[in-house]
Formats: structure tokens, C-alpha cells, sequence
């Protein structure tokens, strides 16, 4: 019998099957090859059947029109030289279905044994003829990435059976990739560990059926790193117009450096006025003081938010509270009130607080 009998390509509307022999040939040379295909798996030629040319096929593989549902099978020969046929699914009205395939060689004593069957899906391959996403970034930190992608579909698969996934990773270094197979066809994620942190990690990933591979997905890129930790935001100096903030970042960097901050500012601590978007975006990672120029009400508080960003993503946020309105005004000299032996009591009057609130002196 020939051996092995093996899918070489399949379509959605085609299915190309080969096959090999390296058997005796029973004393009489090979002169063809007697296919049988069963389009539900179980029905086949009888004996009889097998014997009797009448029921050859007369036109090769188009042996079934899509008009003629009815007929479970169908059997054709093919030259001593063919190593394959293509089978027209589609012709068949078998797109996206199991075909099952067996073959014999033909000498002039008759027909040979078959071959075992072949079951094969006449279908693409994963996404065909596009390639999936690339995958998505989850989590990440100096020591992991953990990457996502979706759960393919029936008509993402062709209506194939779902066999799992193929992960590739690089080094960290623009290396070449390296590939993790999964079997688990409902895993949706994948972390990798053990990385250098600050390194520059790239994913793809492609989907597997009982078909084949689909085309490999477009590039992720993640650095092995987290988000900064919220830095400790301090007040320069205020005035009526305008409050001049710096930062101090006392925790981690995440792994990767500050590439910028992000300035966030709400009137009553991020309660119900919590704005979507920075006041101010792609602040100099190396800034040394900046400017937030108050609306016209002055002597309001204000909070200021500062984040920082890295490659990992924007970090958690440092807070500060603070007035927009300037230092007291000069006062004027204190007077006297009364005096004793060992006392002098002063009046002391505040100058203009550009409506803040009082909280005290410093007498001299």
C-alpha cells in the first residue's frame, strides 16, 4: 500500500494530497494509482465495487458536482507518474469540511491494497490569507512581561479544530526569536521571566489548527520595566497669578528611565473634578521647575498632580496642595501699647493677604 499518505496543502476550496510508495509491487509493475475519497468518513467502494471500472469517475476529482449531495463517495485513477491530486472541495460543496482519502496502486493483476485513511480538513489556515494582531501588553516589570492576544473564531480557524498557539520572544537584544509552542487552546496569556530590566523586549505570536500555522502577527514591543513610583511634588513659591512646582523622585524609576511628566490639577483633591486629560503633557524628564498659571479667581486652592512616564507606561501620582495667591504684603510697624518694668506689648496689623488666610506672625 502507499505509504505515507499526507495532506500537502489545503485551501477553503481545495485540498492537495500526496503520498509515497516504497512497497513491492507484487511482481508486476505499477501502472496507476485507484483514489477513494468518503465524503462522511464511513461510506467507501465495496469489493465489488472497487473492480468494476464502470463506476470510475470518468473526469478525474470532479466526480461529484454540488447538485448530487446524495452520493457519499466517489473513486477516479491517476497516472503512474502523479505523487499527488488536487481535490476541489469546493466543487464538491465540501468547503471548510473533512475529507477522508485513500489510495492503492493499479498493476495488470488488479487493484492493490489501500492505504490507511487520511482525514483532512479542506481548509486555510488560521486567518488566511491576512495575519492576526499582534498581541497586547498586560503587565510588566523589571523581572516579566506578561503579553494577551483574543480567542480565534470559527471563521478566524476556517472552521478548523484549534490546536493551540506558537509564542516567539526575542532576547532583549534585537536578537533573533525564539519560539514557545502551547497547547492549551483556551490560554490567552503568556508571561515571560527572568528578564533585564530596562531591556526592550519583542512578541509575536501565531494561531494553530489541524490545518497549519497562520501567518505570523505584526510585532509587540515591551520593556521590561513597571511605572514609576509617584514622586514627592513640592511648592517653589506662589503668587496671585501663578504656582511654581518641582519634583523629587525619592522612589523607583520602574527599571526604565523618566522620559517625561504629567501635570494633572483639580479644585477639590480629584473628588468629582477629575480631569481626563493633563493640564500639561511631555514635561522634560530633567525640568527643574515649572509654572501653572491659575485661572482669573485668585487665592483658590488648587491640587497638583504630577506623574511620571516611562517606557513601562505613566506611573502612580504625587499630590500637593496649595493656594494661588501671593506671600503677604509688607506689614506696618508695630505699635505700642502699653509697657511695664520687664513688658512691652505691640499691636501688630497684617498688610494685604491677597485674600488668604492669616495663620500667624514671626515678630523679630
Amino acid at each position: 500500500a502507499p505509504s505515507p499518505v499526507y495532506a500537502q496543502n489545503s485551501t477553503d476550496v481545495q485540498l492537495v494530497v500526496g503520498w509515497g510508495f516504497a512497497a513491492g509491487n507484487g511482481g508486476a509493475p505499477i501502472l496507476g494509482w485507484r483514489v477513494q475519497i468518503s465524503f462522511d468518513g464511513e461510506s467507501w467502494p465495496s469489493e465489488s465495487d472497487v473492480e468494476n471500472p464502470a463506476l470510475l469517475s470518468p473526469t478525474g476529482v470532479d466526480c461529484l458536482p454540488a447538485s448530487n449531495a446524495a452520493q457519499t463517495w466517489c473513486m477516479f485513477e491517476t497516472g503512474i507518474d502523479d505523487s499527488h491530486i488536487d481535490i476541489p472541495c469546493a466543487d464538491y460543496g465540501k468547503s471548510r469540511e473533512v475529507l477522508w482519502v485513500r489510495i492503492a496502486g493499479i498493476s495488470s493483476v488488479g487493484v492493490g491494497r489501500f492505504s490507511h485513511v487520511l482525514a483532512s480538513r479542506c481548509s486555510d489556515v488560521p486567518f488566511a490569507p491576512l495575519a492576526p494582531h499582534p498581541p497586547s501588553s498586560v503587565s510588566s516589570s523589571m523581572r516579566h512581561i506578561t503579553i494577551a492576544w483574543p480567542l480565534p473564531n470559527a471563521s478566524d480557524l476556517h472552521n478548523a479544530l484549534h490546536t493551540g498557539y506558537k509564542v516567539w520572544i526575542d532576547d532583549g537584544a534585537d536578537g533573533p526569536f525564539r519560539a514557545v509552542t502551547l497547547s492549551d487552546t483556551l490560554q490567552t496569556q503568556y508571561t515571560q521571566t527572568g528578564t533585564q530590566g530596562g531591556a526592550q523586549y519583542r512578541f509575536k505570536i501565531q494561531y494553530l489548527s489541524e490545518v497549519g500555522e497562520s501567518a505570523e502577527s505584526g510585532i509587540l514591543s515591551v520593556v521590561a520595566a513597571s511605572p514609576p513610583d509617584a514622586p514627592v511634588v513640592n511648592i517653589v513659591r506662589t503668587s496671585d497669578t501663578e504656582i511654581e512646582y518641582s519634583v523629587d523622585l525619592r522612589g523607583s524609576t520602574g527599571g526604565a528611565p523618566i522620559t517625561s511628566w504629567q501635570l494633572y490639577v483639580s479644585e477639590d483633591g480629584f473628588q468629582s473634578d477629575v480631569p481626563a486629560t493633563p493640564e500639561s503633557d511631555g514635561i522634560p524628564a530633567n525640568f527643574q521647575s515649572r509654572t501653572f498659571s491659575c485661572p482669573a479667581v485668585k487665592a483658590k486652592y488648587y491640587w497638583l498632580r504630577v506623574h511620571g512616564v516611562n517606557a513601562a507606561g505613566v506611573g502612580v501620582g504625587g499630590v500637593v496642595k496649595t493656594k494661588c495667591s501671593d506671600v503677604p504684603d509688607k506689614p506696618g510697624a508695630p505699635t505700642r501699647v502699653s509697657s511695664t518694668a520687664n513688658s512691652i506689648t505691640v499691636d501688630l496689623r497684617p498688610s494685604d493677604l491677597h485674600d488668604a488666610y492669616l495663620t500667624g506672625f514671626r515678630v523679630f
